[in-house]
């Protein structure tokens, strides 16, 4: 019932039409709002990738589809008959033309991985064209066979109507006959011979006129050629009935895949029934939430821009609903669009959960809701006695007894269609148990005791639409957290009410009137210097974060600078060092024992200062280094090693007990044991593999 109260089922009757095939409109008609947000997720994006495509004028169509799984599945005869080939072959022709470039691929890849599993079928469509012509005959081509025995009939068919034909000319002269014609019945080919000379003539007679003044008569010099005419038509028969045996076979051997593919094209015809929808009337597809909520932005009822042709001729409205509060309460004029508004909410997150896109901005969201309760309209039930106030109440009551946290309600006029006083205070009652359920909903209203309620209760919040009062018509704009006046009287005015009885109705509504206007004038103006201070205090603090923002990232790129040039120092430094080691020790080396033995001593004191400031300067960039080197347990003759101390690796050429001695480039040296580190390629590749485990 909710789907008529808030006019889905006009929605899925629009989508129907927008269907090419009977298929497409069988899955429109079964849409209903889903609750697996990864199954919604896909359906909407399915339904925004057609949606481009369509822009990019890529479209296909599936007049020709039509529903075959008894033909395929439940089929009891030797071969189809052309009526039954044909409708097989339109969907065969229809799958086989269904493609997608790479181009349109990459930007549309759902649509493109359902198109991918259609299975092409070619051969089949090709063997129907290859027996069939336009209008359904039999091709000669159909089979060699068949080709054959054309070609035979053609020719006996020739010679029969070439001698008959002087024949017949021959017995016209002789006044045997009214027509120098040659007819055919039932096959075989004849002439008309006028009563009283048909005995005059050799052959066969094989009935009269309808005027009985000539007989049909097939001469006897063309018997034996009718007759193999007849046994050649029986040939020809015989060959077509193996030829539809044999396609319908071809046929039966692909059944499953030609079914799978017709599958695939009832779903791709109802898409892009969806996508045609839509692009009309400006849809997007909102984001799906697990939180109960309702964003709205930029929203419009989709059946108005239907009606009116044009999206901007429909107002648009922004709504949240669930978060700060559940229950908005729609007040405002008469004809303003509070229904509308009521409805479109509705409307909008029954289609989203349904898989299809809605005319609101794609920054939306809709929640998952599992349920939804709507009380809209006239309900007044003659089959069941009940009047319009019971009917209400009967829908209400299925609200309180069945909703729940995720449920979403609807009610137009709550507690109307009753003695005012008594209604107000009955709707305030609903509203409390509404509250305390906790079930989001949206509910319109004239009664000023439930505006009150509304602005008091934190889970609910005021809303209304617009009203200009000095051209006194509605403006149809939405306004969140502020109550509506009914402007009632404003209304009847304008709709050519007599004067006297518009001041007299003034006059009436006494102090209450003006009260309830004072306060709304009040709540405007307080919301409006609460919206001031908050923009004051929100651009404050945007301010702040983004002074805060760009002194972290000051202080972020100087420590990062320092750690850099003193990285670059101890590096060159070490550099330094290290080559003046190299180039000490290759000296050392060539100086004979014998010889220069103080030199020698002075210089092995040098290398050993510098060993030891390179070991310091290795120590403090070891400490810099931002990668984590793994040290060796137990080195072996031949390893690749990392030498600490020099920054530089080689292979281990003798293993002392604290220490081993390393070849680096042809030149030794002799490195403690726990300065031996695995080399970086292996630090790297280490890395590389603990972080593809993780």
């Amino acid at each position: 019932m909710i789907f008529k109260h808030i006019e889905f089922d006009k929605i899925i009757e629009i989508l129907k039409a927008e269907c090419h095939s009977a298929l497409g409109k069988t899955i429109v008609g079964k849409l209903r709002p889903l609750t697996d947000k990864a199954a919604i997720e896909l359906h909407l994006q399915l339904s925004a990738e057609a949606q481009g495509l369509l822009v990019n004028k890529i479209y296909f169509n599936f007049e020709d589809i039509s529903d075959i799984w008894e033909l395929l599945f439940k089929f009891r005869y030797d071969n189809y008959n052309y009526e039954e080939f044909s409708q097989i072959y339109r969907n065969l022709a229809v799958a086989n033309s269904i493609e997608l470039t790479d181009e349109y691929a990459e930007e549309s890849p759902q649509i493109y991985q359902i198109i991918s599993q259609i299975k092409f079928l070619e051969k089949l469509q090709k063997r129907y064209e290859q027996i069939f012509d336009p209008e359904g005959n039999v091709k000669d081509s159909a089979s060699p066979k068949l080709m054959q025995i054309r070609g035979r009939i053609r020719r006996t068919r020739k010679e029969i109507v070439s001698f008959l034909n002087k024949r017949a000319d021959e017995l016209f002269n002789e006044s045997k006959s009214f027509d120098n014609i040659v007819t055919n019945r039932d096959g075989r080919f004849m002439i008309p011979v006028k009563e009283g000379s048909a005995t005059f003539i050799k052959g066969i007679v094989h009935g009269r006129s309808s005027s009985k003044s000539s007989v049909y008569m097939e001469p006897q010099e063309i018997v034996s050629q009718n007759n193999e005419l007849d046994i050649l038509a029986s040939d020809e028969k015989q060959e077509i009935k193996k030829i539809f045996t044999h396609y319908t076979q071809e046929i039966m051997a692909n059944k499953v895949v030609i079914q799978n593919n017709t599958k695939i094209l009832e779903k791709l015809d109802y898409l892009f029934a969806i996508a045609r929808f839509a692009n009309r009337v400006n849809a997007n597809v909102p984001h799906i939430c697990d939180e109960l909520i309702i964003e709205l932005e930029e929203a419009r009822h989709p059946l108005l821009i239907e009606s009116f042709g044009d999206v901007n001729k429909v107002i648009p409205f922004t709504l949240q609903l669930g978060d700060d509060y559940k229950l908005l309460i729609i007040s405002g004029p008469n004809t303003g669009g509070k229904t509308v508004t009521l409805k479109s909410v509705g409307l909008l997150s029954i289609m989203a959960l349904s898989g299809l896109p809605i005319s609101a901005s794609a920054d939306s969201k809709i929640g998952l809701f599992s349920s939804f309760y709507a009380d809209i309209g006239d309900h007044q039930s003659l089959e069941d006695s009940l009047s319009t106030f019971s009917s209400h109440i009967k829908s209400i009551n299925e609200m309180i007894q069945n909703g729940n946290e995720r449920s979403l309600i609807l009610i137009d006029e709550i507690g109307a269609a009753t003695d005012p006083e008594q209604g107000s205070a009955l709707a305030q009652a609903i509203l409390e148990k509404l509250t305390k359920i906790g079930v989001n909903g949206v509910i319109t209203t004239h009664y000023t005791a439930l505006k009150i309620f509304a602005e008091q209760n934190e889970n609910c919040i005021n809303a209304s639409v617009q009203f200009d009062s000095e051209l006194h018509t509605p403006t149809y704009k939405f306004k969140l957290g502020l109550p509506g006046n009914s402007f009632a009287i404003e209304v009847a005015a304008n709709l050519g009410f007599d004067n006297e009885l518009i001041e007299r109705a003034r006059g009436l509504t006494g102090d209450q009137n003006v009260e309830l206007t004072e306060l709304l004038t009040k709540m405007t103006e307080e919301k409006k210097k609460l919206g001031r201070q908050n923009y004051k205090f929100e651009l404050n603090n945007a301010l702040l974060k983004q002074k805060i923002a760009e002194h972290q990232r000051k202080v972020d790129e100087i420590e990062m600078s320092k750690k850099d040039i003193r990285k670059k120092s101890m590096q060159d430094a070490r550099e330094y060092l290290t080559q003046l080691q190299k180039d000490l020790n290759f000296e050392i080396s060539s100086i004979k024992q014998e010889e220069r033995a103080q030199r020698k001593s002075n210089l092995e004191k040098s290398l050993q200062r510098v060993n030891k400031l390179n070991r310091e300067f290795s120590k403090k960039e070891f400490e810099m280094q931002d990668d984590i080197y793994k040290p060796i347990a137990n080195p072996e003759i031949g390893q690749r090693v990392w030498a600490k101390n020099f920054d530089a690796e080689g292979d281990i050429v003798q293993i002392m007990s604290k220490s081993a001695k390393i070849d680096m480039d042809g030149i030794f040296f002799t490195v403690d044991l726990d300065n031996l580190y695995y080399p970086k390629s292996r630090q790297k590749a280490n890395r590389v593999m603990h972080s593809v485990n993780v």
